[in-house]
């Protein structure tokens, strides 16, 4: 789908257009390339937000420890839904871009 998607915005360049209607456009050299770079572009996606996820673990565990030290977070405490939905939202936020 990716490929096809890559095709239609190069068929809107009117030189592609007429080379595809010639029937010279895609060569299997282009669609190759095509596919190379989507798949090139998928790949550093994923890690992009791998490493982003990962940030926002490690945020999270700083923000339970630093709550844990300044006695806001103990053991104790009741369970908040609220407070607990908040941070996560809030976590959800920071991740989002």
């Amino acid at each position: 789908m990716a490929v096809a998607h890559n095709m239609a915005i190069n068929l809107e360049a009117r030189d592609l257009r007429k080379l595809h209607e010639e029937g010279k456009y895609p060569t299997e050299e282009s669609l190759k390339e095509m596919e190379s770079s989507i798949i090139n572009f998928a790949d550093l996606l994923q890690e992009k937000i791998v490493k982003s996820l990962f940030l926002v673990t490690f945020l999270l565990v700083v923000m339970l420890v630093a709550g844990y030290f300044t006695d806001a977070i103990h053991p104790s405490l009741s369970f908040d839904t609220k407070y607990v939905l908040s941070v996560l939202g809030a976590l959800l936020l920071v991740w989002a871009p």
